[in-house]
């Protein structure tokens, strides 16, 4: 397993690597210039359209952060979640933000659930609280009887409670 030291991180740990799955190609070369330009610290930002592109990046650069949309052009980017979750946090960013959709990804072990209609300051939030919590050597949630192990407060709530 590329991750097996998460739980407890050397000093001097570098920024966690990120990936992003986003089948929109203005999506997600903006994402990905946001998140070089911003001061998060990240060892590097890779960016893919397709559930098959992401599986091999995950093969090859092992990331520790995923953004993750939900519709990949007709594919269902949560099933992706039980294979990336076991490793990585994943930040689920969708349009999509029904409960039902946000239940079913939470389920599936995603860290967190941001709306693509909520401003970058609270994607980058996200993504801050996510990279600390690798840093920190925390391990992803892990699904337990098809529930993830989130915790409350740790991620965006669709309803807009407080938000980290």
């Amino acid at each position: 397993m590329p991750y097996a030291n998460l739980t407890s991180p050397p000093g001097g740990r570098t920024g966690p690597s990120l990936l992003i799955i986003d089948d929109h190609v203005a999506v997600r070369e903006g994402l990905a210039r946001l998140l070089r330009s911003a001061p998060l610290s990240l060892r590097s930002v890779h960016a893919v359209a397709t559930a098959a592109e992401a599986l091999a990046c995950v093969e090859s650069v092992c990331p520790e952060l995923v953004v993750l949309d939900v519709d990949l052009g007709g594919e269902d980017g949560l099933a992706l979640l039980p294979t990336l979750s076991r490793h990585a946090y994943v930040m689920v960013l969708t349009c999509l933000v029904d409960a039902g959709t946000r239940h079913r990804a939470m389920g599936l072990g995603a860290s967190a659930f941001v709306s693509k209609h909520e401003p970058a300051s609270h994607l980058l939030a996200e993504v801050k609280e996510l990279a600390a919590r690798y840093l920190r050597g925390e391990l992803p949630p892990m699904r337990v009887g098809g529930e993830s192990g989130a915790r409350p407060g740790t991620s965006s709530d669709v309803a807009g409670a407080a938000q980290t």
